[in-house]
C-alpha cells in the first residue's frame, strides 16, 4: 500500500483486506480498552461519592458543633460583663454608702486640732 495527495493507494485487493482487518482489530482493542476502564473507574467513582458524603455531613455536624460553641461563648461574655458592670455598681455604691468618699474629701483639708502624742513610761519593782 501506498499513500498518493494524502489517500491511502492500494494496487491489491489483497492488501485492502488485510489493512481492514488491522483497523477491525483495533477497533476491538479500543473496545475493550473502553470497558477495562469503565469497570475499573465505575466502583472509584462510588467511592468518591460515598466519601464526599460521608464529608458533607461531618462538616454539617462541625458546623453545628461551631454554632452551639458560638452561641455559648456569646452568652458567657453577656453573663461575664453583666457581672463585672454590677460588680461596678455595687463597689461604687458601697464605697459611698461607707462614706469613704466623704473621708477621701476630709483627706484634703488637714484636720483643725494637733495631734497630741502620749508617752507611758511603766516602772517594774521588785
Amino acid at each position: 500500500m501506498q499513500i498518493n495527495n494524502g489517500k491511502l493507494v492500494s494496487k491489491d485487493c489483497n492488501d485492502w483486506d488485510i489493512s481492514q482487518q488491522r483497523n477491525e482489530t483495533l477497533i476491538k482493542q479500543y473496545q475493550d480498552l473502553e470497558l477495562k476502564i469503565a469497570t475499573i473507574t465505575q466502583p472509584q467513582e462510588s467511592m468518591y461519592v460515598e466519601e464526599t458524603n460521608t464529608i458533607k455531613v461531618s462538616l454539617q455536624k462541625f458546623d453545628t458543633r461551631l454554632i452551639g460553641l458560638e452561641n455559648t461563648v456569646s452568652n458567657y461574655l453577656k453573663q461575664f460583663l453583666l457581672t463585672n458592670i454590677c460588680g461596678i455598681i455595687g463597689m461604687s455604691i458601697l464605697w459611698f454608702w461607707t462614706g469613704d468618699a466623704h473621708h477621701f474629701n476630709d483627706c484634703k483639708n488637714p484636720p483643725k486640732k494637733p495631734a497630741v502624742s502620749v508617752q507611758l513610761h511603766h516602772h517594774l519593782s521588785r
